[in-house]
């Protein structure tokens, strides 16, 4: 299987959790805060043992930690567990199925100078279902 077709096929795959999701009358709603400093936003999400979130496609290029716990991530190019301690980039592009193992405390770190969380997400991220297109590798 090439990799643009696997892509697609996990694309697909979260494209169903996505509405599976939508479609559960008490959707999870993580408690989100949100930090500013002079240049500089970080989003906290907590996620309680046994919830699962989709995120919306992310724009930006931006550091995440994972602060507190344990979690199961899903995306477009990969499937992993990643828990306390763990470091990572969030590439232009990339829709994450998250399902927390334990409780989760997930923080990003966002350039800018903006300080109204909804103002920032709606330039940061899209609700759009069609992620971009990448060539084969």
């Amino acid at each position: 299987m090439l990799l643009a077709e696997l892509r697609e096929t996990r694309i697909a795959a979260i494209a169903d959790v996505v509405t599976a999701l939508r479609a559960i009358p008490e959707q999870i709603k993580p408690e989100i805060i949100t930090r500013c400093t002079p240049g500089l936003m970080s989003r906290e999400m907590r996620l309680r043992a046994g919830e699962v979130v989709a995120s919306k496609v992310h724009l930006s290029e931006h550091q995440f930690v994972i602060a507190a716990g344990t979690c199961y991530v899903a995306s477009d190019t990969e499937s992993v567990r990643l828990e306390a301690g763990h470091v990572g980039i969030t590439t232009p592009g990339t829709r994450r199925i998250i399902a927390a193992a334990t409780d989760v405390v997930w923080v990003t770190f966002h350039a800018t100078d903006m300080t109204d969380p909804d103002q920032f997400e709606a330039s940061v991220t899209t609700d759009c279902d069609a992620l971009p297109e990448v060539p084969d590798a």
